[in-house]
């Protein structure tokens, strides 16, 4: 990650860290302190990072130093932040998941975005699917399947 990489990262993801520790906590002061030594924390490790995976990396960071720094103070403003174990695929939720899908789903050919569409959108079965565009039900199913995990791989790579 180059110093500008890091300094777009700022720009982009400060006030989301931020009102995502904020969310949690309900403690400005200390949503404060986290987003501040998450981005230092960044810079330290900006060899490492690779911009792709900033987001996660940082909502990670932030995340296991909030409790590290809740733990420490002793300080359990809900204690329900310790025990919901949040994953980085829940953070995305919380932004902007729907945004990673719609740009992955622009990259799958034609037939697959039907596919979805047709099925997860409209809600149409695999047997109205295959009468409509001239496939089979296992046929259906299993392109179905091909182009979800081609979007669940590539949500993967950017939690990892």
């Amino acid at each position: 990650m180059t110093e500008l990489e890091y300094s777009n990262s700022v720009i982009k993801y400060e006030n989301r860290v931020f009102a995502f520790i904020f969310s949690k906590t309900k403690d400005e002061e200390l949503a404060k302190d986290v987003t501040q030594d998450t981005f230092m924390k960044l810079w330290i490790n900006k060899a490492t990072v690779k911009i792709e995976s900033t987001k996660s990396w940082l909502f990670t960071t932030a995340y296991n130093h909030m409790i590290n720094l809740l733990k420490f103070n002793n300080r359990f403003v809900d204690n329900t932040i310790l025990e919901e174990k949040e994953s980085v695929v829940d953070v995305l939720d919380t932004f902007d998941v729907k945004e990673i899908v719609m740009r992955e789903l622009k990259k799958l050919n034609q037939q697959e975005q039907r596919l979805i569409v047709l099925r997860d959108v409209h809600n149409f079965t695999y047997n109205e699917i295959g009468e409509r565009m001239g496939l089979t039900e296992t046929q259906v199913k299993v392109y179905l399947f091909r182009a979800r995990k081609k979007i669940k791989d590539k949500l993967k790579g950017l939690v990892q």
